[in-house]
């Protein structure tokens, strides 16, 4: 039987089928894409109910923990994917930023990043942290965290509109700035949505995060694009 994996109807059609197809995770991607967050999150709960540590699953639903704002689950959920034998790349960038957002100690967001490095030793992400400066300042900021407070102005909504989005089909999502992390930012580069993840590095400006790692996570999206890796 020849199914196409890029025509969701005809992916929701066998998946309905076969509960226990291991392909579950690409229909669940397709909802997750649109922004459907419910049903990609219930495709893969009845995925895994067949496939108990499919860990594509796994990132899938931690990306729909973190569009829910649940930070802690998402954690959770990716250090079940990294700790498996078969390295998650993804997985291990998203772990390491969500604990950064969640202002674990040193010792702990060092641990990820060097699974990241052990994937790939020039990972940007993971070589700037390791600067010394980049922890005297995370150890700051975890030793103060009670004292560090956000700025209260309004500030400005990011629109993302899923990849291959049509005006008829849904309305854009609305990310709110408690939203907009480094960590949605990587998720959003997976996924394809590169401009999309310039306006959350523009939130995230905004917000007075780390200008050297938005400057650089701008110059890795903006070559991107004009190569046109971009959906």
């Amino acid at each position: 039987m020849t199914i196409d994996l890029t025509n969701k109807k005809a992916m929701e059609s066998y998946f309905a089928d076969y509960f226990d197809t291991v392909l579950f995770p690409v229909l669940a991607e397709m909802y997750l894409r649109e922004g459907d967050i419910k049903r990609a999150k219930k495709v893969c709960e009845l995925g895994l109910n067949y496939h108990h540590n499919h860990t594509g699953a796994f990132f899938i639903l931690a990306s729909v923990e973190i569009a829910n704002e649940n930070l802690v689950k998402a954690e959770k959920l990716l250090k079940s994917i990294v700790l498996t034998p078969q390295p998650h790349y993804q997985g291990a960038i998203m772990l390491a930023n969500i604990q950064m957002e969640l202002g674990r100690s040193p010792n702990t967001i060092g641990a990820s990043w060097k699974r990241v490095l052990k994937i790939n030793p020039a990972h940007p992400g993971a070589v700037h942290f390791f600067r010394p400066e980049i922890k005297t300042e995370l150890k700051r900021k975890v030793d103060h965290s009670n004292e560090i407070q956000f700025s209260s102005r309004r500030r400005k909504s990011v629109r993302i509109r899923p990849r291959n989005f049509q005006e008829s089909e849904m309305e854009p999502l609305t990310i709110s700035p408690r939203l907009a992390t480094f960590t949605l930012v990587a998720v959003l580069k997976n996924q394809g949505l590169l401009h999309q993840a310039l306006e959350v590095l523009d939130t995230l400006e905004q917000k007075g995060e780390d200008a050297v790692h938005i400057e650089h996570e701008r110059k890795t999206i903006q070559n991107s694009i004009e190569s046109g890796d971009i959906q």
